[in-house]
């Protein structure tokens, strides 16, 4: 019995074509908390599947559906999770390990996660401690950043206005969520803010151990030289990469064959992305060429390997037979070629890439 409880927290489905899941009640999306539906289900029925939220001539999700089905951050994850053209069977993987394999070390982390909830039992709901350092509230993530004296000396410091709604903005994710999704800020000033509250989190511990309490301009300067350290060093790794690209030169194909070039790229702010596909021959003149943008957010790895089989389907229609795939992500290289397990997020693509590859004359895959 216990074998079977743990089992049973430990395995998720992962999406083929969604003909054996249920939208509510079953584990499917890539979230750790739950897996499952937090959506109300309004108008349709308990059973129904998750094949109905894909369409299945183009091998994508409903995008309009999703949209009017749940909630904005659920119907996100949901377009994040890549449908293979394929559209194979969906399959029960571990969901505690990135590439969706059992181990014994995340099955031990899962017993002993359920050991500690029967150990605990039911408890009475407990307020926190009154923060000590203006001793007015409790001592909530809340408080903590935004309404503590403290923590409104410091955003005066830092001279930002930080807009938050009592009404709707909780945490430090609903911040976050409401400047990047709902109000379009920029970038680095969610980066400031994030930064800011890892200094004030990070000196409030200090504090619980012993250390000194910082005043505001002391955590604003900490922060402000972290970031200036870190944008130093991410501009010379980034002049580090362009140097070796430079240095490099494109290899033509052997005679008879094309080699095909594919990248991607990811719009956040218009919650999008952009995948390009070049096609040359041996000599390297441009025998085709096409790009599309796709408004869906993915993550970096879930862009890449669209790109892949965005290419693989584009040769495959125009008739190319013997072919190199070359791209820059080497997860996605190493698991096309058997090289290494792909995660789990993209491994029912990679497997119909692979199955499609059985198509053509030659495939070869190349990593640049």
């Amino acid at each position: 019995m216990a074998a079977q409880n743990l089992v049973r927290e430990g395995v998720r489905w992962r999406v083929g074509n969604g003909s054996n899941i249920h939208i509510w009640g079953d584990k499917w999306l890539p979230t750790s908390s739950t897996y499952k539906i937090a959506s109300p289900r309004q108008f349709l029925h308990q059973d129904t599947r998750v094949s109905e939220l894909i369409d299945q001539d183009s091998a994508r999700w409903k995008v309009n559906v999703l949209d009017a089905l749940f909630f904005p951050y659920e119907a996100d994850v949901i377009k994040g999770i890549p449908i293979s053209s394929s559209l194979p069977p969906d399959k029960m993987i571990w969901a505690a390990t990135p590439n969706g394999k059992f181990s014994v070390k995340s099955a031990y982390s899962i017993a002993m996660r359920q050991a500690n909830r029967v150990d605990q039992g039911p408890q009475m709901y407990q307020a926190a401690p009154v923060c000590e350092g203006c001793g007015l509230e409790a001592e909530t993530t809340g408080h903590l950043f935004w309404t503590c004296p403290r923590a409104r000396e410091v955003w005066t410091c830092l001279k930002l206005v930080v807009p938050v709604d009592n009404d709707r903005i909780f945490s430090l994710l609903d911040l976050l969520w409401s400047m990047l999704v709902e109000e379009s800020q920029n970038v680095e000033i969610v980066a400031k803010v994030v930064c800011i509250a890892w200094a004030m989190w990070r000196n409030q511990n200090e504090v619980q151990h012993g250390g000194q309490r910082r005043n505001g301009k002391d955590k604003v300067r900490w922060a402000s030289q972290y970031m200036e350290e870190y944008k130093a060093a991410t501009e010379r790794l980034s002049c580090n990469e362009e140097a070796d690209e430079a240095g490099g030169t494109w290899s033509p194909p052997p005679a008879c064959s094309f080699k095909i070039n594919g990248d991607s790229a990811i719009f956040a702010n218009q919650k999008a992305v952009g995948v390009g596909v070049i096609v040359r021959d041996d000599i390297g003149r441009i025998e085709a060429a096409m790009s599309k943008k796709i408004p869906i957010l993915l993550g970096a790895v879930e862009v890449e390997v669209m790109a892949y089989e965005i290419g693989l389907l584009f040769v495959k229609d125009i008739g190319i037979h013997d072919l190199i795939m070359e791209g820059d992500s080497l997860i996605i290289h190493r698991a096309m070629c058997d090289m290494s397990t792909p995660p789990s997020s993209v491994a029912v693509v990679i497997q119909g890439m692979q199955d499609m590859c059985k198509e053509f004359r030659r495939v070869m895959f190349s990593h640049v």
